[in-house]
């Protein structure tokens, strides 16, 4: 590109190139164009300034794309992300053991935690006289890994977390599953509860992510729990 355009180019971005009409002392020597005289007068003592001439007429800029609508209702649910046409589902569940119970909680993909959400489940489990062993947390993010050959539909999302909840339950059998918020979530695969995994017992309520947010959903889930201590061992 040759200098007079790049200069254009600048100006029509609203960018002033300056260079100046005399050689400066002990500068690179000036590469001499056809320019035009600036409108503002030079300060005194100073060498005269010019600004680079303009290409010609600004070329229109293409009209911005207008942006997608937020949708509301179950094409909103937070499972199914896809970030681009043809992606399967992205989504993330929280795990742990807690007072002889396996919980299940679904939290937005990217998000960790926090030492909050550890704390409130602690109580949680404090409150029912659950064992007060601290409980440890897993993580099962969809997809597994980066990699476009691997089958990321929505039924090898359900399969690889089937698996994942499988191993689990059989190094530690549990006395049935907490779901937390997650109760029509397609990933988990709920005839294969009883018949592969041996659960028979369930007990569901809202999300301990959502109760950080919206703290008056404890009291929902304090009356829901309360089916939990109908099967703990007296």
């Amino acid at each position: 590109m040759n200098e007079i355009r790049r200069l254009g180019y600048l100006q029509a971005l609203g960018i002033d190139s300056y260079v100046s009409r005399r050689q400066l002392p002990a500068a690179a020597p000036t590469r001499r164009v056809g320019l035009r005289r600036a409108d503002a007068a030079p300060a005194r003592g100073q060498p005269e300034q010019v600004t680079s001439r303009s290409p010609g007429p600004r070329k229109p800029r293409p009209p911005a794309a207008p942006a997608t609508p937020a949708t509301s209702g179950p094409a909103a649910k937070s499972t199914v992300v896809a970030a681009e046409a043809g992606t399967g589902p992205v989504f993330s569940v929280l795990a742990c053991h807690l007072g002889g119970w396996y919980w299940l909680d679904e939290i937005p993909r990217g998000r960790e935690p926090g030492p909050n959400y550890l704390r409130l489940l602690q109580s949680i489990g404090a409150a029912l006289e659950l064992p007060t062993a601290e409980p440890l947390l897993e993580r099962f993010d969809w997809p597994i890994a980066p990699n476009p050959r691997l089958d990321t539909t929505e039924a090898a999302a359900r399969d690889g977390f089937s698996g994942f909840l499988g191993g689990r339950l059989e190094r530690n059998p549990v006395a049935g599953l907490v779901l937390l918020g997650v109760a029509n979530e397609f990933w988990l695969d709920r005839d294969a509860l009883d018949s592969r995994f041996g659960i028979a017992q369930l007990v569901e309520t809202v999300s301990v992510w959502k109760m950080l947010r919206q703290p008056e959903l404890k009291k929902q889930a304090w009356k829901d729990l309360q089916g939990l201590r109908r099967h703990l061992p007296q």
